[in-house]
C-alpha cells in the first residue's frame, strides 16, 4: 500500500508522464530528476511538518 501511495504522489507532483523526451538518455535523466525532486519535496514536508499538498498550498 505504501508503494501505491508513493507512486501516486510521484505522478502528481513531478509530472513524470509529461516528459517530451525521445531518447533513452534524456528519458532516464528526466526520471532521475523527477525522483530527486520528489525526495527533496518529501524532505521539506518532513521539516515543515506539512503534507506535500500542504506545501503547495502555502505559496
Amino acid at each position: 500500500m505504501q508503494v501505491e501511495v508513493f507512486d501516486k504522489n510521484i505522478k502528481l507532483s513531478t509530472a513524470l508522464a509529461k516528459s517530451p523526451a525521445k531518447t533513452k538518455k534524456i528519458q532516464s535523466n528526466h526520471i532521475f530528476m523527477s525522483f530527486l525532486a520528489r525526495v527533496k519535496l518529501e524532505n521539506l514536508s518532513l521539516i515543515k511538518g506539512l503534507t506535500t499538498f500542504g506545501l503547495k498550498m502555502t505559496r
